[in-house]
């Protein structure tokens, strides 16, 4: 588990950050557990993410959103120099903790 702080600055347009990267070579899938704090407002949501990739495309299924609100944050994820990577994106102007856990299964 670790944490990454997330923050949009004054006039722009998004705050997004990479959650975690993993070798897409060692690595065929990862299951997230992802917890998001809005510092500000006190809003918080726990979700879970299931990630798999074909070695060129990332494919991305969340769910069991739960807390005082969903859609804090958005998640993607993607194949970026050999990497998969879960990318996460704040929706409003605060600061955001989000910790994350991961499992993975080997190719």
């Amino acid at each position: 588990a670790y944490r990454v702080n997330l923050a949009r600055g004054e006039g722009a347009t998004s705050a997004s950050a990479v959650l975690d990267s993993v070798s897409a070579t060692t690595f065929r899938s990862a299951k997230y557990n992802i917890q998001v704090v809005d510092e500000t407002s006190g809003n918080f949501e726990l979700l879970e993410a299931n990630v798999v990739h074909d070695g060129t495309s990332a494919y991305i299924s969340e769910f069991a959103n739960t807390g005082t609100t969903n859609n804090i944050i958005t998640i993607t994820a993607d194949i970026n120099s050999g990497n998969l990577r879960l990318i996460g994106q704040i929706n409003n102007l605060n600061d955001h903790v989000v910790k994350v856990v991961r499992r993975v299964v080997k190719v």
